[in-house]
């Protein structure tokens, strides 16, 4: 089974069989050309007309006769302030994670009314809003304009759909995501091919270290409860361990002792789940909670590793300090009140993608929001994550989060509402690792494998 998608400018064909992208470069002639520009109400490139999207052309005439050329590729940005796009119902049709989705045979954007279909609470608005606050975190950027061949604005790269950046400098950010000419060289081929690295740690000042675990004196062979007790300061609860579904297994010289975790064929959900909660207290003499934390590991996804559509991956989470730890934090759905807690932890998309999966105050998603980092995680390779949190003044939407993979900043998030009272902090960490959403397509076809190591929570930046 066959069917298009159109994205950004591109026909894809997605086949269930091969279950693979193919670029189809020479669909343009094929797309259904406007005759109005003034169907074009944001400036893209395309339009509206006849119930179908349309490409603007220098054939296109305005209203009153006048021939009108198509926006240039600086034209490709989206600006949109009007309803032009045809704006998703549902965020999971937007399967790769750059913003656009497919519903209804049309291609569509992600915007904050786009809930997931998990959502048991639609929004019956008939009002529709305009796109993500930050296009930083739905759209991804490109490196390189010589990826976008036909000057639509839109290229190809890393396996996904990305926008040429010609406006400089992020306002949401403070990055310059400016796409270059010649900059790196684009992959041609569009299999992703990925650059090689070697993460290579700075000193890190001991006394901002509350905690950090390289399993060097874990020993090899499978990690059941009783270690994870020993090692991490009696966790409140764990799953996956007792299990037989982690292992400690020596990888690289520069790693040495690895957590290694598998993920079961055809689980998904707590099914699958390899996760425990742990307090940050790890002593008697250290506070019950913080304001800022920083949270940093290693992790390697296994040469053939399925990413399907999405998993979890670890992050920091708050509750109440007044409240037993084990009654945990915002992760499982539902609109944090901000009384009651809040999470950041992480998730890999369909091909790598990487976000953080965030539970908070200010959430606009029922199964909370996904904050895109533009990057992807590389197959056999392994990844350094970092994220800090800075939790906002009670009631006021100044909290932080930022992340950075491999030494790169890629999210920086400063209008954050953690909480609406002092009471909640930064208490908790929670290692969450498993394939899902709640549903059996997001579940890998046979036994997959991630590895883990150089957990480390502190009070200032890891080094790189």
């Amino acid at each position: 089974m066959s069917f298009y998608l159109c994205k950004g400018g591109r026909i894809l064909l997605l086949s269930a069989v091969s279950a693979s992208l193919l670029s189809i470069e020479a669909a343009s002639a094929a797309t259904p050309v406007c005759q109005f520009p003034e169907s074009d109400e944001s400036g893209d490139g395309w339009g509206w007309e006849n119930n179908r999207s349309c490409r603007i052309t220098s054939a296109a005439l305005s209203a009153s006769g006048t021939a009108k050329s198509r926006p240039s590729a600086k034209a490709g940005l989206v600006a949109n302030t009007k309803p032009a796009v045809n704006y998703c119902t549902n965020r999971d049709s937007d399967l790769d994670g750059d913003g656009w989705g497919w519903e209804n045979n049309r291609s569509c954007r992600v915007s904050t009314n786009s809930l997931s279909v998990f959502d048991t609470k639609k929004s019956t608005s008939s009002t529709i809003p305009g796109p993500v606050v930050s296009a930083n975190r739905a759209v991804n950027y490109c490196d390189n304009r010589d990826s976008d061949p036909d000057g639509d604005g839109w290229g190809w790269e890393n396996n996904r759909s990305c926008l040429v950046n010609e406006a400089g400098e992020d306002p949401a950010t403070g990055r310059n995501n400016s796409s270059l000419y010649a900059a790196k060289a684009i992959n041609s081929t569009k299999v992703g091919t990925p650059e090689v690295k070697t993460i290579k740690s700075k000193p890190v000042d001991p006394g901002s270290v509350i905690y950090s675990q390289d399993f060097s004196s874990a020993s090899q062979g499978l990690y059941q409860g009783d270690q994870l007790h020993e090692q991490w300061d009696s966790p409140v609860w764990h799953m996956g361990f007792d299990e037989g579904r982690v292992k400690i297994i020596t990888d690289d010289a520069a790693h040495g002792n690895v957590m290694q975790v598998t993920y079961p064929a055809g689980a998904y959900g707590s099914a699958g789940a390899t996760a425990f909660l742990v307090d940050v207290q790890f002593d008697s003499n250290s506070p019950k909670s913080y304001d800022e934390l920083y949270l940093s590991y290693d992790i390697k996804f296994a040469d053939n590793f399925e990413f399907v559509h999405g998993g979890k991956l670890p992050g920091l989470c708050g509750a109440s300090i007044d409240q037993a730890p084990e009654t945990g934090c915002n992760t499982g759905g539902g609109y944090p009140s901000g009384y009651d807690g809040w999470s950041t932890r992480g998730m890999w998309r369909q091909n790598g993608a990487l976000e953080n999966y965030v539970y908070h105050a200010g959430q606009t998603n029922y199964y909370g929001d996904d904050l895109f980092w533009g990057s992807n995680g590389s197959r056999g390779q392994w990844h350094r994550i970092q994220q800090r949190v800075v939790l906002n003044t009670p009631g006021v939407a100044d909290g932080i989060i930022e992340t950075w993979l491999d030494g790169k900043k890629v999210l920086s998030v400063t209008d954050m509402l953690y909480r609406k009272t002092g009471a909640i902090g930064i208490n908790l960490f929670y290692f969450s690792t498993f394939y899902g959403g709640n549903d059996p397509s997001w579940a890998p076809s046979s036994d997959q494998t991630a590895f883990f190591d150089n957990f480390r929570i502190s009070t200032q930046p890891a080094g790189f």
